[in-house]
């Protein structure tokens, strides 16, 4: 038996040690002594990096019943990880570096054109201060304890570089001339796959920066943005998802976050310690498995849904809803609206999950439980149903909620008598806006299947266009337009606490080819995809969807035939 282990090795068959090596990195070779039979568990430990365990193709494959636990109680099948050409363990392969110099230099400050996501480096560095940004503001601003990263730099034998990657766009070192500096930018070595182009500058400024946003928190999983968290977020993962089928389909990345995300389950803590997001996980596993059309991506997520499943409906109350316990941490947005009790928004991706969670599982039996709870949340959320939409809470007279409602559109739960008055309240203002652009997207995407495409395409503009319009390279983790000056910054009552490179700030790369030309999955992996273009102002739009059949084009102006081509195996259906 060869394998190749980083950490300590205890080899254990049937219970009894026939192998042991206290070691780091090494290929190991034993052999299994005859006539002894049983499980056979390999444990590794480590510290200060994480274990890893690699056999050679084919050798075992997971067929032969091997399973992978990080406790030793909670086993999942193993994932085949392509190994790197360095040879590497995963978790020591860095993502490639480019050296980029800045495109101009003023006040002393060098200026790199865009967000990036990398280490600064400074020739000859003997002494000075170096101060970034993501923002003009954030870069001049000395005060050391207002910045969100850490700014210290090492000495090199020809300067010094950061002691940490950084976001910046902007950079600044005393005493260096600033045409000096060079940046060493880290990307994701992903292809741009989709692409969407139309009549209006904005629009297609807006899309590719949306995909270039998605691609730097493209990382050894997809995290939230650059300058903090740096970490997975389950909520932040659905909408990037979408935004990912759209432009790179980069599916591998997305099942590494999956695993990631679900860690121990939600048995004693929600996912990311956030009620909204542990319903999220199935929904995002849903997404993956529909738009990448890979069968066997639930395949090692099948003991998640059910102890997710066992412990949901566990928190549930006699009507099969989902209350939200004291102490729990109700998200849904960065909005003011009430987040305690039966949060109706809750109810509904709540529903959404099982939903998912039933489509998904491979146990008739969980299924069928999956859908009949689902079927009583629904009778439970027309408590909540009023001419006006669904309420902030479902059992109490509580005002209109716009998250509840967009929710409600995009999981396919709201009345179709209720279509009218869901499109008045997710146009207007008389209800709380949406916090961030992560809702916002939702938002628009749920104005679209309503029918009301130009009120959808008007808040892109407001929204995207309005921080294109402050100079955003890429998109933010909020954005207000009433907001001026330095408050475009600020967050959490910290002056550039603001992230502005977020991977929930993505949507549009999804949404403009979705909702401009209709181009939607119908069916598992884009068998079946439906167009129905609707250009509104735009005198032409087109677009490229990349499926596992290939790449899909679209092409529509205006008074003119449209223009499909469609993957060997997949149908068009065009929905007027």
């Amino acid at each position: 038996m060869q394998f190749r282990a980083v950490g300590t090795v205890s080899l254990k068959v049937a219970g009894r040690t026939v192998y042991h090596h206290r070691g780091g990195d090494e290929i190991h070779t034993c052999m299994l002594p005859t006539g002894l039979h049983g499980e056979v568990r390999l444990t590794i430990a480590t510290t200060g990096e994480p274990p890893a365990l690699r056999f050679a193709t084919g050798m075992f494959s997971t067929a032969t019943g091997w399973e992978c636990s990080h406790d030793g109680f909670h086993f999942q099948s193993p994932s085949a990880f392509p190994a790197s050409l360095s040879g590497l363990p995963p978790h020591r392969s860095e993502e490639p570096v480019v050296e980029l110099a800045p495109i101009s230099t003023a006040d002393g400050i060098a200026d790199f054109g865009r967000e990036l996501l990398g280490r600064v480096v400074v020739p000859g560095w003997r002494r000075g201060t170096l101060t970034v940004g993501e923002s003009p503001t954030e870069v001049r601003h000395l005060a050391r304890n207002d910045h969100e990263q850490h700014l210290g730099l090492v000495a090199t034998s020809t300067g010094a570089v950061s002691a940490a990657e950084l976001a910046l766009r902007w950079v600044h070192v005393t005493g260096t001339a600033p045409k000096r500096l060079r940046v060493q930018a880290r990307f994701h070595p992903v292809r741009y796959r989709g692409a969407f182009a139309c009549s209006d500058r904005q629009l297609n400024d807006i899309w590719m920066r949306s995909a270039y946003t998605l691609r730097l928190c493209m990382q050894d999983v997809l995290v939230d943005g650059l300058k903090r968290d740096r970490m997975p977020w389950v909520g932040d993962l659905a909408l990037s998802v979408l935004a990912n089928a759209y432009t790179f389909a980069d599916h591998a990345i997305v099942q590494r976050t999956l695993v990631a995300l679900y860690g121990a389950g939600a048995r004693d803590c929600h996912l990311n310690g956030i009620v909204d997001y542990t319903l999220w996980w199935p929904i995002a596993l849903g997404l993956q498995r529909h738009l990448s059309g890979d069968p066997t991506a639930v395949v090692a997520h099948q003991a998640h849904l059910r102890r997710l499943l066992e412990d949901l409906t566990r928190r549930c109350n006699a009507d099969g809803l989902l209350p939200a316990a004291e102490g729990d941490w109700v998200f849904i947005d960065w909005v003011d609206m009430r987040k305690d009790g039966l949060v109706t928004a809750v109810q509904v991706l709540w529903h959404w999950a099982l939903r998912s969670i039933a489509e998904l599982i491979d146990d008739p039996l969980l299924a069928r439980q999956a859908r009949q709870h689902a079927s009583r949340v629904t009778r439970g959320l027309v408590k909540a149903w009023t001419p006006d939409g669904f309420r902030m809470l479902v059992d109490h007279d509580s005002p209109s909620c716009r998250h509840a409602t967009l929710l409600a559109v995009m999981c396919g739960i709201l009345p179709r008598s209720g279509r009218p008055a869901a499109r008045r309240l997710l146009s207007g203002n008389h209800t709380p806006a949406v916090g961030t652009p992560y809702m916002g997207a939702f938002q628009a995407a749920a104005l679209a299947r309503l029918g009301d495409v130009p009120t959808a395409v008007a808040q892109i503009r407001t929204t995207w266009g309005g921080m294109l319009g402050l100079g955003a390279t890429s998109f933010w983790e909020a954005y207000d337009p009433a907001h001026s000056g330095d408050q475009h910054w600020s967050f959490y009552g910290r002056p550039f606490g603001k992230s502005l490179c977020h991977a929930w700030g993505s949507g549009p790369a999804a949404l403009l080819p979705e909702i401009i030309l209709g181009v939607r999955p119908l069916a598992s992996g884009w068998s079946r995809f439906s167009v129905n273009p609707q250009l509104g102002d735009l005198s032409w739009a087109c677009a490229c969807i990349p499926t596992p059949f290939g790449d899909i084009e679209v092409e529509a102006t205006a008074g003119k035939a449209i223009k499909v081509r469609a993957p060997s195996g997949t149908t068009a259906v065009y929905a007027s």
